[in-house]
Parts: structure tokens; sequence; C-alpha cells
């Protein structure tokens, strides 16, 4: 056997492959942008306890944040502009979920858990732990109203928006022009588009926080280039194939 010809499933295991590639990393980004969401949450009401208390002045968030860098030598993520985000973070969600338990010294990091509310389901909690905390930025700089955050939130979560395409549709005000009108889009999307916008949703968070899913966002770039090549390849040998067949015919003819 030649081993230069591919097989001819060799397009559907790549497919096959990739697809399971993403997914599991998708999971992977979901799990760790939950714990750095409820962290953030935590952080940020450890600083709002602080400031609203007083005890704290004007610069000591700044001063945290550069004492931190001299702690853990390459944090990332934790600049006092983020920091502050985080306290407004907190103050904007604080009436919604709570922490279950913040020592006068510490930071307790138990999961997050919603408080009992008839204006809270299932899928809006769930939503809210499975988009970035840039999105949730994006969102409170631009939306005051709580139902209009909510719009946003769970079409972030349905669609696996990237930052980038949140920020398009702020910017068209989707929720005044679209409101809460039934959307079937990602019902649309294969189980590759919906795995790949999954793992681009997190990139800005990933990029950030996690070295390792940022090689493995640089990796699924390489499959994906990968994938592409390996398709010339096979398009390349089918045409010569035939080309050859037709010259043959064409010779016992002649």
């Amino acid at each position: 056997m030649n081993e230069d010809i591919m097989p001819q499933d060799f397009t559907t295991a790549v497919k096959d492959i990739k697809l399971a590639i993403l997914q599991a990393r998708a999971r992977a980004a979901q799990l760790s942008n939950v714990e750095s969401l409820k962290l953030y949450f935590y952080v940020g009401g450890y600083i709002s306890k602080k400031t609203r208390s007083a005890k704290w002045g004007t610069g000591a968030i700044d001063a945290l944040s550069k004492r931190l860098q001299i702690e853990l030598p390459g944090l990332r993520g934790f600049s006092a502009a983020s920091m502050k985000y985080m306290r407004i973070f907190f103050d904007e969600w604080m009436n919604w979920f709570e922490i279950r338990h913040l020592p006068s010294d510490g930071i307790d990091l138990a999961p997050i858990r919603h408080l009992a509310s008839d204006e809270l389901t299932p899928e809006m909690y769930k939503a809210f732990l499975s988009i970035g905390f840039t999105h949730h930025r994006e969102i409170l700089n631009k939306c005051h109203d709580f139902d209009e955050r909510w719009y946003y939130i769970l079409e972030c979560a349905r669609q696996k928006w990237t930052v980038e395409i949140l920020l398009h549709h702020l910017r068209a005000d989707d929720y005044h022009h679209i409101g809460a009108l039934p959307n079937n889009f990602e019902k649309t999307l294969s189980p590759m588009a919906l795995a790949t916008r999954a793992v681009c949703s997190f990139r800005d968070f990933c990029e950030t926080n996690c070295p390792m899913l940022k090689y493995s966002i640089s990796m699924t770039r390489f499959a994906s280039a990968a994938t592409a090549r390996c398709a010339r390849s096979i398009a390349s040998f089918n045409a010569l194939t035939e080309a050859m067949t037709a010259s043959f015919k064409f010779c016992f003819v002649c």
C-alpha cells in the first residue's frame, strides 16, 4: 500500500477528531470561566466591603494590584482597572447573587448560589456563569436596565457570541429593536460551528488567564489550517487521478 495515498475516510476522521478536540476545549474553558467568575465576584465583594466601610482609601486598589504582581509574578487580569470592574461586577449583581461567607481576613471561594427569587430561572443562572467576564463588563457598561442586561446575557450564552459579536449587537441596540422575540438562530449552527464559537467566545479570557488554553486555541487554528491543507492535497490527488484516467482512455482509443 502506498502510504502517500490518503484513505477514503481521512477527511471524515480529521473532522470527527477536530470536533472532539473543540468540544473538549470548550468544556475546559467553560469550567475555568465559572471558577474565574466566582473569583472575580468574591474579590469584587471583598474590595467593595473595604471601600464602603472607608477602611481603604482611593489608592488602595492600585497598591493592592502592584503588590499582587510582586507576590504572584506573571499574574494577569488583576490590574487596578480590572479589580475596579470586579467591584462594579459585585455591586451590580449583589442583589441577585450572594457570597456565602466572607471572613474579615479572607475570601471564601464557595460556589455562587443565587438568591431565592422567582425572577431568576435556572436558565438565567446557567447563562450568567457561561459567559466571560469581558462580556459581563461590556454589558454592565452599556446596559443599565436589568431586563436589557439579561437579554444580552441569555443571547451570549445561547449563541456563543464572542465579545466582538456582542459589541456589534449592543451597538445595533438589539434589545429595543428585537426585544425578547424568539430566536432560533443557534439551532441552525452545526455542532462544529457551535464548538468553534464556544472556544472563541472565551478567547479573551483564555489568552489572559490560561496559557494552556491559549496554546489550545493556537493548536485549534493550526488544526484548521492542517485540515484545509489535507483537503487541498486530496483534491489535487483526485484531479491527478482523473487526468491520468482520461489520458489512459485517450491512448487506448488511439
